[in-house]
């Protein structure tokens, strides 16, 4: 256990969790060991950070209604856990971050995307 997430615990989020804020423009989920992408994230969303969770595998329609996104980082997911000075959580086999080759075509306003630390073996 440690300040990130006791006890590494998985931190579940109901499907409609966030359906109500029609306003919202920042989403931060870091360091929550979440292991997906919420599904059904506000359209409104124009940063969101996901990283320092436990996502092995981002979908093709993880991203799909975000059509104003400008700053996605999913950095620390899947990390190589060689020499880190803090507690180190590798995926499953100590595989990579698997990434849809599709999975990012909708976000077209795109400005800053954050894939380090990730033991990322291509980039789609």
């Amino acid at each position: 256990c440690y300040f990130r997430n006791p006890c590494n615990v998985s931190f579940f989020i109901e499907k409609d969790a966030f359906l109500s804020l029609k306003n919202l423009k920042l989403l931060s989920l870091k360091a929550n060991n979440i292991t997906y992408v919420p599904t059904t994230l506000p359209s409104t969303l124009t940063e969101l950070y996901l990283y320092n969770n436990a996502i092995a595998k981002i979908q093709k329609e993880d991203f799909n209604n975000l059509h104003q996104l400008q700053l996605l980082d999913l950095s620390g997911n899947c990390p190589r856990c060689y020499n880190v000075p803090f507690p180190c959580t590798p995926c499953e086999n100590n595989s990579p971050l698997q990434i849809h080759p599709s999975a990012f075509d909708g976000l077209t306003e795109l400005q800053v995307l954050r894939l380090h630390s990730n033991s990322l073996q291509h980039v789609p």
